[in-house]
């Protein structure tokens, strides 16, 4: 209950002084299009098919263990289709509950290919992440986040920053 009245305190303080920015109804109307696209496909695929593919293409265990460029490139490859196939062809036929799953979908499918993104630059192997050819950790270089972020043209950036730590060199 305390740290419910610390939030509750702390929205209020900063709704009372953040600065209110005009709407665009033109980006809320394109918006609101795309997230009820699904709703209104006929003859679409079930959102649990899709679901059950993107399992697959993340639980093998070359694309999730013991991962090579190509397996990683493949899984990458599968995953994209995923995003396609919910963004065309995936639909809830009015339904909102499937409507909820279609949005899961492409949420988890967009979560996949940017941790596939991360793990194809990542070339080290650390914990959980073993690349084949890289079978060494490389604390020198990989003792950082993998931070991803869209440009202005929808492009995906990918880079790392150094966790912010001093470990003295090793963590043996």
């Amino acid at each position: 209950a305390g740290s419910a009245e610390k939030a509750y305190k702390s929205i209020i303080e900063y709704t009372n002084h953040a600065e209110l920015k005009s709407q665009n109804e033109e980006e809320i109307t394109k918006h609101e299009a795309r997230l009820y696209a699904p709703l209104n496909r006929e003859n679409a695929d079930n959102p649990r098919n899709a679901i059950w593919d993107l399992r697959c293409a993340l639980q093998r265990f070359d694309y999730a263990i013991a991962k090579t460029d190509a397996s990683i490139r493949e899984a990458m490859g599968k995953v994209k289709d995923i995003i396609k196939r919910a963004d065309e062809h995936v639909g809830a036929n009015g339904d909102y509950h499937m409507l909820g799953l279609c949005l899961d979908l492409k949420n988890m499918a967009t979560c996949a290919l940017l941790y596939y993104q991360a793990a194809l630059a990542r070339t080290e192997s650390r914990g959980f992440h073993i690349r084949v050819e890289y079978p060494v950790r490389n604390d020198h270089d990989f003792v950082a986040w993998s931070v991803q972020k869209r440009d202005e043209k929808g492009n995906n950036k990918l880079w790392f920053e150094q966790v912010p730590l001093d470990y003295g060199g090793s963590f043996i």
